[in-house]
C-alpha cells in the first residue's frame, strides 16, 4: 500500500479529498456508512485532525469504526494516567503503548504523536495497511501538516494474535528497547537480547468485543501484558476501551471474564457523549488486580 504521492504539493491535495468521519454526518446511524471511502479525516479535537486509509477489502478490521474515534478522542484530552489532559513530563524511558486489533490503527497513531513509543497490533492480513497508515502519518507530519509536530513520533506496527505468548513478549521487548532509545526495529536487530520488559504503560482496546469464542483469549492476553515487571515500583499498566454494544448478553459475558481479573470503571456518560454522540458507545478505564499469580 506504499502509494502515496511523492511531493507535498500531491499530498495535499490527496487529504484535502479524504471523506470526513463525522458522527452527526447521517440522520440513521449505520457501522457502515463510510465503508466506500478509502481514505478518511478524523477530528480528534478542535485543533486536531489525523488521516488514515482502510480497506473494505479487508473485512471489518479494514474499517474505521466509531469506537476507534471516541477512544482516539478521549485519549487526546486525557493523555496521562491521572488524566488530567496535560502531556507528559521529560523523562526516560519514554511511556509505551501497545493497541489491540487496531486494524486501521487510529487510536495508537494518536497516543504514538502524543509521547507514547507504539505498536499497533493485529493479525497478519492486517499488518500492511496499519503500517500504511503510519507512513502516512509520518508523511503528514514532514509536510507540516500534523498538530503534534513538537512530539516525537515513534510508531510500529507488529502482527499479534490473541493468545499468541511468542509475539506478544516480542511486541513488548520492542517496546522495551525503543523507549530506552533503542531505536525502531529496523535492521535485524535482536530484541531478544534486551533487558526484561516492564508492562506497557497504556493498552488501547476499541471494538474488540464481538465474537464470544474469543473472549477469553483478549482477557488471557490482557492479562499477560499487564503482568507485574520484577521493577516494583513500575506503575499499573492503564488499559482504556471502547465499545459500542449491540448486544447485551455477549456485552455481560466478556464483562463478567475481565472483571475475575481486572477493576473496570465506566467513563461518565457526560463525558463520552461530549466527545461522540452515540448513546449505544461505552468506554471503560481497567487496571489489573494487584495481587494476581496466572
Amino acid at each position: 500500500m506504499n502509494d502515496l504521492p511523492a511531493s507535498g504539493d500531491e499530498l495535499t491535495s490527496l487529504l484535502q479529498e479524504a471523506a470526513v468521519f463525522d458522527p452527526a454526518a447521517y440522520e440513521v446511524y449505520d457501522d457502515y456508512r463510510f465503508a466506500s471511502h478509502r481514505l478518511l479525516r478524523c477530528d480528534i479535537a478542535p485543533d486536531a485532525s489525523y488521516f488514515v486509509r482502510q480497506n473494505f477489502r479487508l473485512g471489518k478490521g479494514g474499517l474505521l469504526w466509531d469506537a476507534a474515534l471516541l477512544l482516539s478522542r478521549y485519549l487526546y484530552r486525557y493523555p496521562s494516567k491521572a488524566s488530567s489532559g496535560e502531556r507528559f513530563p521529560p523523562e526516560s524511558p519514554r511511556p509505551t503503548c501497545v493497541e489491540l486489533g487496531a486494524g486501521v490503527g487510529l487510536p495508537g497513531i494518536v497516543a504514538a504523536s502524543i509521547g507514547y513509543v507504539t505498536v499497533l497490533t493485529d493479525i497478519r492480513k492486517l499488518v500492511p495497511l496499519m503500517d500504511a497508515n503510519i507512513e502516512l502519518q509520518q508523511r503528514v507530519r514532514q509536510a507540516g501538516r500534523a498538530t503534534t509536530d513538537n512530539e516525537p513520533f515513534d510508531c510500529t506496527a507488529a502482527e499479534l494474535s490473541w493468545g499468541e505468548c511468542d509475539q506478544m513478549e516480542s511486541a513488548l521487548k520492542s517496546l522495551h528497547r525503543r523507549a530506552r532509545g533503542g531505536g525502531s526495529d529496523e535492521g535485524g536487530s535482536d530484541i531478544d537480547a534486551c533487558s526484561p520488559t516492564s508492562p506497557p504503560s497504556l493498552i488501547l482496546c476499541s471494538d474488540l468485543v464481538y465474537q464470544e469464542e474469543d473472549f477469553g483469549l483478549l482477557v488471557d492476553t490482557l492479562d499477560r501484558l499487564c503482568r507485574p515487571s520484577p521493577d516494583a515500583s513500575t506503575p499499573a499498566t492503564r488499559i482504556i476501551l471502547t465499545m459500542r454494544i449491540r448486544f447485551v448478553d455477549k456485552y455481560e459475558t466478556f464483562m463478567a471474564l475481565l472483571r475475575e481479573r481486572f477493576t473496570v470503571d465506566e467513563v461518565s456518560r457526560d463525558v463520552v457523549q461530549g466527545l461522540h454522540p452515540n448513546a449505544d458507545l461505552h468506554l471503560f478505564e481497567i487496571r489489573r488486580r494487584c495481587g494476581l499469580r496466572r
